[in-house]
């Protein structure tokens, strides 16, 4: 459950919303916490981080999905990390927090419509855009982006 002030509460079109804001909207598989990444192909994109689809992308390429926009600002969204849950595979999997030699940090994902399941893309989470991996990276399995609410607790806005 999320905690935030009520006077930013909105609901608008995923279209609308900058990079890096988070949301909740729904789809035939239920409700879901989605990421809104830069624009793909021209096309507005985002992260979808929970539920059945959790890590996959989507594109609006016709009209937009209506969400409730979760309002906490960017600058306080946390990367949090379980140190002992470095991975021992060398190629990054769904879901995997990827960091490389670059010291940038991503989301392992995949478009579910790509024939090659085995392909899979990261979202950084420093510009909230869509890239591919360069190099060697540390994977990690436990991870969260998370904020701190206003009684002082950390809340999990996405958790592996």
């Amino acid at each position: 459950m999320f905690t935030f002030d009520r006077s930013l509460i909105s609901v608008g079109s995923i279209s609308q919303l900058e990079p890096g804001q988070f949301f909740i909207a729904g789809d035939t598989n239920g409700s879901f916490v989605g990421l809104r990444i830069k624009d793909v192909q021209g096309n507005p994109a985002w992260l979808i981080l929970t539920g059945e689809n959790a890590f996959q992308f989507d594109m609006a390429q016709r009209g937009s999905k209506a969400a409730f926009k979760i309002s906490i600002p960017t600058g306080g969204i946390k990367l949090r990390v379980d140190q002992a849950s470095i991975a021992s595979n060398s190629d990054h999997r769904v879901g995997q927090l990827v960091v490389d030699a670059a010291n940038s940090a991503g989301i392992a994902a995949l478009w579910p419509d790509l024939a090659d399941k085995n392909y899979r893309n990261i979202v950084r989470i420093d510009t909230w855009a869509q890239s591919n991996r360069d190099g060697d990276a540390l994977l990690f399995d436990r991870w969260a982006l998370s904020y701190v609410d206003e009684a002082g607790q950390w809340v999990d806005i996405v958790r592996r």
